[in-house]
């Protein structure tokens, strides 16, 4: 995961959580993946209002 994020283009953000793995974070933390990938999405990827 450490090797990803330093590979990885900005924006980035990097999320450690004791005994995940990069793909499993959700089974560990869901209230706290669901608030940061919301939080990134809305930052970096915003709907248009039409």
């Amino acid at each position: 995961t450490v090797r990803l994020y330093g590979a990885a283009p900005s924006p980035k953000r990097l999320w450690l959580v004791e005994g995940a793995d990069h793909e499993d974070l959700y089974a560990f933390a869901p209230e706290e993946y669901r608030r940061r990938v919301g939080e990134f999405i809305k930052t970096y990827l915003p709907i248009e209002e039409q």
